[in-house]
């Protein structure tokens, strides 16, 4: 009987003789990925259809084409058992019928980023098991609303990114399963009620950034189980409109100019808050009284000219973010902020008080000296 260690290295060079033998299949632009062994990522590659892995000998889960010259998907291209398909900055200009045929009920992640052709390819028809689609073209594209209504049973995350998008798309009531829709770089400034209303009790992320909207709309405030909202990249003037359940809220780089008592006062859950970049000169001692789970702020490049006394209900904020406000100064009027900083010593803090003289800086080495500190 053989002992064990020879078994061990028996075993050792059998899988490393597999490995090399597996990894002499691919093109010499494609690799494995580090952290999916069945996953292969292909770079820069010249290649113009998808190459032949068959002889690699393993089911192939995932495949990922960025910058390479593929222009075409033909049929039974693409291995069988294939879940996720990524194509970035691709040439693809035709989809054939039967693309899909050899993983059209296991796809589940499909992304064309600057690589479809002007419609949807009605190959996408025959995927039953489609949840994630990710769509990012330059142009106007044709919806082909037939094959829309097909996946849009399926589909629960959507992200649309640089289409031209002026009205809200109508087709989106077809998406009957959707829970996380992001639109990117459009031209759109209201929602549409109707399309989002048949999803309002189970969408748990909405994103709608670097577009023309100057007001939350009222839909927003019926999606009564949504985790993450962000418009961030708007001309939003005021925070209103908003469900309780959020825990993750972004209004970076909009045109908001105060934040009341009342701003937040339902987000009882709320941890991560992102308010960059907006001309925010007053914010009211009590803004963040309802708010003690908040641990990441982000209010830089602001028109405040103190630092917030309001930053005394966070007790459990990690990082906050104050720098790039040039008109930020500290004085001995923000000194009784000085016990809300020492109760909060793992607290990483960016800017505050302008100059060379930082947050940290002023309640560790000037504040002390403020008289009636209370």
């Amino acid at each position: 009987m053989r002992s064990l260690p020879f078994i061990v290295t028996l075993c050792h060079i059998i899988c490393q003789t597999t490995l090399a033998s597996t990894k002499n299949c691919l093109p010499q632009e494609c690799a494995f990925e580090e952290f999916e062994p069945r996953s292969i990522a292909c770079t820069y590659g010249s290649f113009t259809t998808v190459p032949d892995f068959s002889k690699c000998g393993i089911e192939i889960v995932g495949l990922i084409f960025d910058t390479t010259s593929i222009v075409n998907l033909t049929d039974n291209s693409l291995p069988p058992g294939l879940q996720s398909l990524i194509f970035l900055s691709n040439p693809l200009g035709y989809i054939s019928e039967g693309a899909f045929n050899n993983c059209a009920t296991t796809l589940v992640n499909l992304t064309f980023d600057m690589s479809l052709y002007r419609i949807i390819p009605s190959a996408l028809a025959q995927l039953t098991s489609l949840k994630y689609l990710d769509i990012s073209y330059e142009r106007s594209l044709n919806w082909n609303i037939p094959v829309l209504k097909q996946i849009g049973r399926t589909i629960t995350f959507l992200n649309i990114k640089y289409l031209r998008l002026s009205t809200w798309p109508s087709w989106l009531q077809y998406f009957t399963a959707l829970s996380s829709l992001e639109i990117f770089h459009s031209t759109l400034s209201d929602i549409n009620d109707q399309v989002l209303s048949h999803v309002a009790n189970q969408m748990i992320d909405l994103k709608v950034t670097h577009s023309y909207f100057t007001f939350v709309p009222t839909i927003v405030s019926s999606l009564i189980n949504l985790d993450t909202l962000s418009f961030a990249n708007n001309m939003i003037t005021k925070i209103e409109n908003l469900p309780s359940k959020l825990t993750f809220l972004e209004f970076n780089y909009n045109q908001i100019t105060e934040i009341t008592d009342q701003t937040f006062s339902n987000l009882t859950n709320l941890q991560n808050l992102l308010i960059s970049y907006n001309p925010i000169a007053r914010i009211s001692p009590n803004a963040f009284a309802n708010n003690p789970l908040i641990s990441y702020l982000m209010l830089e490049g602001t028109n405040l000219t103190r630092v917030p006394l309001a930053l005394m209900s966070l007790m459990n904020i990690g990082i906050l973010f104050l720098d790039d406000s040039d008109y930020m100064v500290c004085t001995c009027e923000e000194a009784s902020l000085m016990y809300w900083f020492n109760k909060t010593p793992n607290m990483q803090t960016y800017g505050g008080c302008g100059g060379d003289i930082d947050m940290k800086d002023f309640f560790t080495k000037l504040a002390p000296g403020c008289p009636e500190i209370s």
